[in-house]
């Protein structure tokens, strides 16, 4: 072989490396993959109201969804954004979330049974399970949806941006709680309110949907720096004490409280571990236990001395706005209140 032919043979071989290394770069998963591949108009849709937080002139949920191609109309030119949701629908938005995230591309061809091509891409790609889901026609739960939209990406693609200490009404016991957790941690999902109650087994709009999908293919929207459940674990100080009722509570001096004679405040603290085990002094008197939740703000602490006072459990409450633990003796009315140790 003369020098000519393998110079030539070089640089095609050297042509042909680059394009290998080309498409397995431009084949790698990537949240780069999500672009606008069309443009919204306020009013597009006749059914919907544009003020609503879900509207255009609002938080723009159903205009991102439509914009990157993951959510349409249906036949009629309507959107329903209070419509339900299906699992067909939650299965088809994650099976595009997913090719565009790990092609850049997101066309499917629909056969007969219009969901089928969504299912069997899910399938095949671990989105879901076969055996998950009896019947694809019926309305998404909040949970399911939460589990179907989780695994269109990577783990790595839901970096925690939050703490996610406890829910109102999600536990170990909730249908894909996991998924739910990782959703609140990416801050993709807040809740309904400012405890994080999540509804898991209502149903979810389309409207809700169309905003989660948005939060999960674009993490500039998700929310960021909140905590759920108040991080109750570490050591609380004692501040004062009250007698009474909210609003009429009397804060009651050393000389009121006879418990309190004598006795260095320092004395008095709560230790709270982990996994809900609490450790009461107050003085002499200290007490372990584990705490029973009531919500995501208020727990139950069992009395250990019920042969010398009623059988009434003491409350212990968080109070988000000042940032004081209230531990009630329920017998006497009488409440302790602590702030955590900063040390």
């Amino acid at each position: 072989m003369n020098k000519h032919k393998k110079k030539s043979m070089a640089i095609i071989l050297a042509l042909v490396l680059a394009s290998s290394i080309y498409t397995l770069a431009a084949d790698a998963p990537s949240m780069s993959n999500f672009a606008r591949v069309d443009k919204y108009s306020s009013g597009q849709f006749p059914d919907m109201d544009e003020s609503q937080w879900y509207g255009f002139n609002n938080q723009k949920s159903v205009a991102r969804a439509f914009e990157y191609g993951l959510m349409r109309g249906n036949a009629d030119g309507t959107f329903n954004p209070t419509g339900s949701f299906t699992l067909a629908e939650a299965i088809a938005v994650a099976a595009r979330v997913h090719r565009i995230y790990a092609t850049g591309g997101s066309k499917f061809v629909q056969g007969d049974t219009w969901y089928q091509v969504y299912v069997d891409y899910a399938v095949a790609n671990g989105i879901i399970k076969a055996n998950d889901f009896s019947n694809y026609t019926q309305a998404a739960t909040r949970a399911e949806m939460a589990y179907i939209f989780t695994r269109s990406l990577a783990d790595t693609e839901f970096a925690e941006l939050n703490t996610v200490s406890s829910l109102p009404d999600v536990n170990s016991e909730t249908q894909y709680a996991d998924a739910i957790i990782t959703l609140f941690k990416a801050g993709v999902v807040t809740g309904n309110d400012t405890s994080g109650t999540f509804f898991p087994g209502n149903n979810i709009i389309r409207a809700e949907a169309a905003a989660i999908i948005s939060r999960v293919i674009l993490p500039e929207t998700r929310e960021s720096g909140r905590t759920y459940g108040f991080g109750l674990s570490g050591i609380w100080r004692y501040v004062r004490s009250a007698e009474g009722g909210e609003p009429n509570e009397i804060v009651l001096s050393p000389d009121q409280n006879e418990f309190w004679n004598d006795i260095e405040a320092s004395s008095h603290f709560i230790d709270i571990r982990g996994d809900y085990t609490i450790r009461i002094k107050l003085g002499e008197h200290e007490i372990e236990t584990v705490m029973i939740k009531i919500d995501a703000y208020t727990y139950e602490i069992p009395r250990l001395d019920t042969d010398y006072y009623p059988d009434t459990n003491n409350v212990l409450t968080y109070n988000p706005e000042t940032g004081l633990l209230r531990y009630t003796w329920v017998f006497a009315d009488i409440h302790h209140y602590f702030t955590r140790d900063p040390g």
